[in-house]
């Protein structure tokens, strides 16, 4: 492509955008308010594709996103092009263009987390989908190049390709999960390995080439050493060690047990609802080797001091094979490292609004606790406008409640302004549950209620609409299935009700901290 064409698209473009935001300034507080909130609804919210196991949802706008990466990649590439070697030439030089943003980092991420503020989901999304490209032009750039040698090709332009080829199979969600770990170890190598060799490949570096390769290698370089640095921050210096102590709450039959964990905070922080934090512990292996060995948990619960300094902070996880097999064993003695926080960058968004649900299942719970306690704060401060607070939770068994009874009974009580309620919701007996009449409470709450049974979650949106008046706000968080229906009830109530998904997966992990792997 020309570059005066690619000047004139620029410019055109920027001078639409500019035009459309100086508009948007003639627009009443109301109507821009009504018209965010309608494009949120239907094209940040609004599901195409639920995802699989360890992968993303795939919303309006993430679709859209996708869509333009793909036609702009393909025009690119084809666009007036003469012969196949410009087409080849072509495909290198995208790839190149494309890895860039890759070496923007990965899941420890400070850079995407603090200065640029993406969540980890739509960041994840589209280092999948940039990375799936890159390698795709790369490796068709490759096959061409050989296809039409006249010499046998050397050493490193097979190496090159292999090493192309094999980042992207281990990338592939089905075989990322089944050797997650082997994946976690070899990724960040071959990424470092990739650009040596790229370097290398380049027989002429002309300026073009040289500030991407520069640019790549000094993203990977600054966001890996701000890394390091929080997290010695965090974990080392004067003072005691970050302890763990684990509570194991085993599941009727074959369940799952949750397990409770608590860690003591070296270094004090604000914790936003929706953070997350990265442990490892080095003696869950022998040899140390547990100190490769790294999984996300969001932060359930956080205890404060009497000079509201962050003490503890408190996970619930719900145990699976792998890490979270042998978390549950652990030794109160044992190091921890804490990588972290991430996440919670959303979490001002919700005191704007008057009434907030949130719907959990099973685990997902966890995700919830801390934004439930951050709005009753906030609603005690006065910075936030909620004025109805509901939490509703899916129980899978009648024996759920004992891991965060706790914690919901102190949210009740914290609630000097009656605001909060909670509705339990247990199994009956034909979906499988445990015989027995419904637990209760040793003191009971006012404004907690237990059933059993199937909750109609359209009812239910309709009455906590019909309850208060203003703007409502619908978190949802649990199963991909419990979550589908929530977004279903949203929709067929035809209230201008914004909805969120909480699902928390960085990697091969579910919302709440239930660990895949």
């Amino acid at each position: 492509m020309q570059a005066p064409l690619v000047y004139a698209l620029t410019y055109i473009s920027t001078i639409v955008l500019l035009l459309c935001w100086r508009l948007s300034h003639f627009l009443t507080a109301k109507a821009r308010e009504r018209i965010f909130s309608t494009f949120s609804k239907w094209v940040v919210y609004t599901l195409l594709f639920s995802r699989p196991n360890g992968s993303s949802d795939v919303t309006v706008l993430s679709a859209i996103l996708i869509i333009f990466l793909l036609s702009g990649n393909v025009i690119a590439s084809v666009l007036a092009v003469q012969d196949q070697d410009e087409f080849s030439f072509r495909l290198a030089r995208l790839s190149l263009i494309n890895m860039v943003f890759l070496y923007l980092g990965g899941r420890t991420n400070i850079l995407v987390d603090k200065i640029f503020r993406f969540s980890h989901t739509d960041y994840c999304l589209l280092h999948r989908w940039l990375g799936r490209i890159a390698a795709a032009e790369g490796i068709i750039h490759g096959t061409l190049e050989f296809m039409h040698s006249q010499s046998t090709p050397s050493a490193l332009n097979l190496s090159l390709l292999a090493l192309s080829s094999l980042i992207a199979l281990l990338s592939v969600v089905f075989i990322r999960r089944m050797m997650y770990e082997l994946f976690l170890q070899t990724h960040l190598l071959f990424s470092i390995a990739m650009l040596i060799l790229v370097w290398l490949h380049i027989s002429r570096l002309d300026a073009y080439l040289l500030s991407c390769l520069t640019v790549a290698a000094s993203m990977l370089l600054v966001q890996k050493t701000l890394w390091v640095i929080c997290t010695v921050r965090r974990n080392y210096g004067s003072g005691p060690l970050s302890r763990i102590s684990v509570i194991r709450y085993p599941g009727p039959g074959l369940q799952k047990p949750v397990i409770q964990v608590r860690l003591d905070i070296k270094k004090s922080w604000t914790v936003k609802p929706g953070q997350y934090v990265y442990l490892t512990l080095p003696g869950l292996r022998s040899l140390g080797l547990g100190l490769f060995e790294s999984h996300p948990f969001m932060i359930a619960w956080a205890v404060e001091d009497e000079q509201a300094r962050l003490r503890t902070i408190v996970l619930l996880v719900q145990v699976r094979s792998g890490f979270t097999q042998k978390l549950q064993f652990a030794n109160p003695l044992s190091r921890v490292i804490i990588d972290g926080p991430y996440g919670g960058n959303e979490a001002h968004a919700m005191a704007k609004y008057d009434k907030v649900l949130l719907m959990s299942s099973g685990i997902g719970i966890a995700s919830h606790l801390d934004t439930a306690r951050h709005l009753l704060l906030a609603h005690d401060r006065q910075t936030a406008r909620v004025r109805r607070l509901t939490i509703l939770w899916l129980l899978e068994t009648r024996d759920d409640l004992q891991w965060a009874k706790e914690f919901l009974c102190e949210l009740h009580d914290m609630d000097r302004r009656e605001i909060l309620l909670i509705y339990l919701y247990y199994p009956n007996e034909a979906e499988g549950s445990s015989e027995g009449p419904i637990p209760r409470l040793e003191v009971p709450r006012r404004r907690m209620t237990s059933t059993s049974g199937e909750v109609d979650l359209l009812w239910l949106l309709k009455e906590e609409w019909r309850a208060e008046a203003g703007n409502m706000l619908v978190s949802a968080c649990g199963t991909p299935r419990f979550e589908l229906r929530a977004r279903q009830a949203v929709r067929r109530s035809l209230y201008d009700i914004d909805f969120r998904a909480s699902n928390f997966q960085p990697h091969e992990t579910r919302c709440g901290g239930a660990v895949k792997r």
